[in-house]
């Protein structure tokens, strides 16, 4: 009971630090990340997503995804950055596959959308443009993250 209260004050504290981090200036802006992903040998495009927020487009691997900021200031740096690949596949992937990938998977979740699609997506922050080792760092988890997904739910064999 004393570590999930520890864990929880942990939690807290890293959210709540986060915040405070993204209302004084810190963190990156997609310009800065976008510049990392390209200097990883990545393409690049910023644009802008249907609700008008920026949105980085890549695809690593010959697999398709998007990168999206969170917690940003009125500056425009973030403190949080989503990838995240969309997977249409026939016939469409099960909600207890997806379970069974979540169950053990390390990094990266998937879910089902909406339209029955299914969606493989990885969560980090920075705190500035000093972490631009980090940013490459979760992008190698990413590049894992979605060629193991894409093996895991069909859409590549294990031979491709």
């Amino acid at each position: 009971m004393a570590f999930r209260l520890a864990a929880a004050a942990v939690l807290a504290w890293c959210a709540l630090g986060g915040l405070a981090a993204a209302q004084t200036g810190s963190g990156m802006t997609m310009a800065e990340i976008g510049a990392v992903l390209e200097r990883s040998g990545l393409p690049v495009e910023i644009s802008k997503d249907g609700a008008g927020e920026p949105v980085i487009f890549s695809q690593t691997s010959g697999l398709s995804f998007g990168l999206y900021q969170f917690a940003c200031g009125s500056d425009g740096r973030c403190n949080e950055f989503l990838f995240s690949s969309l997977f249409e596949l026939e016939p469409a992937m099960s909600l207890a596959k997806v379970n069974e990938y979540n169950r053990n998977a390390i990094a990266g979740r998937a879910f089902i959308d909406q339209n029955g699609e299914a969606n493989i997506e990885h969560l980090f922050s920075v705190s500035g443009p000093e972490d631009a080792d980090l940013v490459e760092r979760n992008l190698v988890i990413w590049g894992g993250v979605l060629t193991d997904f894409a093996i895991f739910s069909g859409f590549w064999s294990a031979e491709s």
